[in-house]
């Protein structure tokens, strides 16, 4: 079940922070946020993504992300990621585009053995004509079973298809979280 007051408070102050930026319900540019200096605390978690050329760039990511062993700054999805999870996040950024919303993922994972870890993202779309989606921004957060941020998640994660949990919803304009099969929108 979705909602904003289950997200992480950090995910929600995200959330609330894009939303107030839509005016009149056309998406806000680029130049109308800035996140590194409004979110100046989830900065190290924070990215700004561009589809160039059918592929996503990840125009500048967090320390925070790089540093959990995620992908890097000025590199692409599909040079950074499995074939499966790549997969899985292209179709959070297509959604995203094709809603023109906010859109959240939960996954669970075991790490060390039998510890269970989780990691929620959020992705809103940006758009310098506030009609076409252009860019995202978005934040990503892992955590172990006592609410700890992990470092080097992302080489924690098993390959994606044997996550213990995964969920997908995007968020209508009214605020209600919308859950979605993401498998069944799978190019």
């Amino acid at each position: 079940m979705f909602d904003d007051a289950r997200l992480p408070h950090e995910h929600r102050r995200f959330v609330a922070y894009w939303t107030t930026r839509l005016i009149g319900g056309a998406l806000p540019a680029r130049r109308d946020i800035d996140p590194l200096i409004d979110l100046k605390e989830l900065a190290p978690f924070l990215g700004i993504i561009r589809p160039l050329d059918g592929r996503y760039f990840y125009s500048v990511l967090g320390a925070g992300i790089e540093e959990a062993g995620g992908p890097k700054t000025g590199s692409y999805l599909d040079e950074t990621r499995v074939p499966p999870f790549r997969s899985y996040l292209e179709t959070m950024f297509r959604l995203s585009t094709e809603r023109r919303a906010c859109v959240l993922t939960r996954h669970g994972f075991e790490y060390d053995g039998a510890k269970i870890g989780h990691t929620v993202r959020v992705i809103a779309p940006l758009g310098d004509n506030g009609t076409t989606v252009d860019g995202f921004v978005g934040l990503q957060i892992s955590r172990d079973e006592t609410g700890k941020i992990l470092t080097n998640a992302w080489s924690r994660t098993p390959n994606f298809p044997d996550a213990l949990l995964s969920e997908m919803a995007w968020r209508a304009a009214d605020g209600a979280w919308h859950p979605v099969d993401w498998r069944t929108l799978q190019t």
